[in-house]
């Protein structure tokens, strides 16, 4: 019926083998363009969402998905991106690269999850106790603050965007809701992120297993404040020829057991003053000569020889204090 010269023009009518994409009239405010797998189940989409506060534009590839572009590709998101990808990532860029992060980093490599945290949590803690303790002595806050919170960002931020993540990979309802359950999701991880990681400027790297750095030439590293390095066993250094450390103020050593070095010829020197101690004395090396002080002194040699030496020896000699109690040039 009708009039040929005023036709009514329908968007869609009722089809039984070919039916809306989503229900009406529950989804009026989408526009879908959709493709159904042939001889299969699947579907290729493209849809959008126009209610107002709920716009979303939504993809969805059955299988694969290429783009190629000839010149430029430009991106802005003025809010957050949240990506998981199932399997592997591969990028490979022709000249060159700059990733720039105005707050936080944090990096973990392998591991399942809390599983990693927990064979790791013991390391990650003795490291923080340990620069905690020596870090008020930079006499800096923000160190001590860092020192403090050295697990948090790893360690928490891991924990909890776990159980987000995961929340948001299961995401579904693709044909049901047209992503709007990815959204929701990926929403609240990007606000979670935010609130686990405040202020700015901090690089947190978890590692599972091994790591290997190779440089071909030259590397360098500037550290402001303070360095902290924490070794669980053992840490090897191997230099071809030279090697020279040079410290401001004190150099500190201490070592539980033992320890032994091994070369040709070893120069010990001191401007000031040099000690010597052990359980049962002490020889000090100073301006004013050599003196050792001892519980008793064992002197055993197949022969030895006490020679006369420069002026400043035979001015010990005939000097007041005699070197000990059995000295023949102690004054009577």
């Amino acid at each position: 019926e009708g009039d040929p010269d005023q036709p009514i023009v329908t968007g869609r009518t009722y089809h039984a083998t070919n039916p809306v994409p989503y229900p009406l009239p529950e989804h009026k405010t989408k526009m879908v363009l959709r493709s159904d797998t042939h001889q299969g189940s699947g579907f290729n989409e493209l849809s959008f969402e126009d209610e107002s506060g709920r716009e979303n534009i939504h993809i969805h590839a059955q299988k694969d998905m290429s783009v190629k572009i000839l010149h430029d590709m430009t991106k802005r998101v003025d809010s957050s991106v949240v990506e998981s990808i199932g399997e592997n990532q591969n990028t490979e860029i022709g000249k060159h690269h700059q990733h720039r992060v105005g707050g936080n980093m944090n990096l973990t490599v392998g591991g399942q999850g809390l599983g990693l945290l927990g064979g790791l949590f013991s390391l990650i803690s003795n490291s923080g106790k340990f620069m905690k303790r020596e870090s008020a002595k930079v006499g800096e806050p923000g160190v001590e603050q860092f020192a403090d919170d050295i697990n948090k960002v790893g360690a928490a931020a891991e924990t909890m965007s776990l159980t987000a993540g995961k929340s948001f990979t299961d995401a579904g309802g693709f044909k049901s809701k047209a992503g709007l359950d990815m959204v929701s999701k990926g929403t609240s991880l990007a606000g979670l992120l935010s609130s686990l990681m405040p202020g700015s400027g901090i690089f947190n790297t978890v590692v599972e297993k091994f790591r290997s750095d190779t440089t071909g030439i030259a590397s360098t590293e500037q550290v402001g404040l303070y360095k902290n390095t924490l070794v669980g066993h053992t840490q090897t250094l191997s230099v071809g020829q030279v090697l020279k450390l040079l410290v401001g103020d004190k150099y500190d050593i201490e070592s539980k057991s033992a320890i032994f070095s091994r070369t040709k010829k070893h120069t010990l020197y001191a401007k000031e003053k040099m000690v010597i101690g052990g359980p049962g004395g002490t020889i000090t090396i100073d301006d004013s000569g050599v003196t050792i002080q001892a519980k008793s002194i064992k002197l055993k040699a197949p022969s030895i020889d006490m020679s006369g030496g420069a002026a400043e020896q035979a001015a010990a000699l005939s000097s007041d204090k005699p070197f000990s109690e059995e000295c023949p040039y102690k004054k009577k």
